[in-house]
């Protein structure tokens, strides 16, 4: 993206910025619900962009008026935003200090998370999670494709060992993230043939999606079941369909 061009922004959102013609052509068909929905925003606030409101805002309230953005726009849509969807509403090219929409912005080249409208608003603690955000971000790129949970022949004594060949660190976190439902309520669940899980208030994109990630997980860890039920409960994730898993006959 080219912050601060003017010439390449999309005239509909203000928000979403292209290196070339060529590009913000190309992105159009991804970008236009997104597109419609910041403008939803924007007649609703009353203002000229999604994020004019939160000039001078303090730290809190500026995180908060960012995730009210993703909320107002999902609501618009009447879907949870695509990974890209949030970025635009989490990062506008605002500056991270006082929050005014920056035309001649800088940005950080690490993360590409952080604006700041002049050098005296450069934050003087972003070093400290410019890792952090650096990797949220590539996650966000990875999660537009299916991570599928890995296959288990042997439990190993430590579990971090299913991860100690993953490489990267963007695999090792979003490997982690999927272990992690299965792995909390493993304690939990009784060493007979047959298990039920009930999962109050799943959210979609952690609890119930990569569904299989809790017959690979629960079936490797807990050999005499031969039965797992498990049951989401609540109205956050929609209906979902009958799924069998039949894994080695169980």
């Amino acid at each position: 993206t080219a912050p601060g061009n003017e010439s390449l922004t999309c005239p509909g959102c203000g928000l979403v910025s292209y290196c070339s013609q060529r590009h913000l052509e190309e992105d159009e068909d991804d970008h236009e619900d997104i597109c419609d929905a910041l403008k939803g925003v924007v007649e609703l606030l009353g203002t000229k962009r999604a994020h004019d409101k939160a000039y001078l805002l303090g730290p809190d309230q500026w995180r908060e008026f960012r995730l009210g953005v993703v909320n107002l726009c999902s609501k618009q849509l009447g879907r949870p935003l695509m990974p890209w969807e949030t970025e635009v509403c989490l990062y506008p090219p605002h500056c991270a200090t006082c929050h005014k929409f920056c035309t001649a912005t800088e940005r950080c080249l690490e993360c590409h998370s952080i604006s700041w409208c002049s050098s005296q608003h450069k934050p003087k603690q972003h070093s400290e999670h410019c890792r952090q955000l650096t990797l949220m971000r590539q996650i966000l790129q990875r999660k537009v494709h299916v991570i599928k949970a890995p296959q288990l022949n042997d439990v190993p004594a430590e579990m971090y060992a299913l991860f100690s060949e993953g490489g990267d660190l963007v695999t090792f976190s979003l490997l982690t993230e999927i272990a992690t439902s299965p792995l909390t309520i493993l304690q939990q669940l009784p060493n007979s043939e047959s298990a039920s899980v009930h999962i109050i208030g799943p959210e979609p994109h952690f609890e119930a999606n990569n569904l299989s990630k809790w017959e690979i997980f629960l079936f490797n860890l807990l050999p005499s079941v031969s039965t797992l039920t498990l049951n989401f409960v609540g109205p956050e994730i929609g209906p979902l369909p009958p799924r069998k898993i039949n894994k080695n006959g169980r």
